[in-house]
């Protein structure tokens, strides 16, 4: 998986945006997520890039890439309203990598970071 592992953190003025969709309304350690930005050949996400999540009910959260690792990233989601209403507070996920193909292979929450 280090093909998308960042080589530096040297920033090419490139943000990119990644667009994720999940089949639930809402994150939780366990939920997948599909890649649905045409990224094509990127190396994979990049610290303060951008990061939308479509969720089955139509609802989204938008969010930034706060920290990459060999095998996944930690997304920092906006607090959000759910297609019913409910409100989400803001919160901190640590993102897996489904195989070695990086976010392209699918993406899988593994817990949320920002516990006290």
């Amino acid at each position: 998986m280090t093909a998308h592992a960042p080589a530096s953190h040297a920033n090419d003025g490139q943000r990119r945006d990644w667009h994720f969709s999940t089949g639930n309304t809402h994150l939780y350690p366990g939920s997948t997520l599909r890649l649905r930005s045409d990224i094509a050949g990127a190396a994979g996400p990049r610290r303060g890039d951008t990061l939308r999540v479509e969720f089955v009910d139509l609802g989204f959260a938008l969010g930034r890439i706060a920290a990459v690792r060999a095998d996944g990233f930690d997304a920092a989601m906006r607090a959000h309203t759910t297609a019913r209403g409910t409100l989400v507070a803001a919160r901190t996920w640590r993102i897996a990598y489904a195989t070695e193909a990086g976010p392209a292979g699918g993406c899988k929450v593994r817990q949320r970071m920002d516990l006290r």
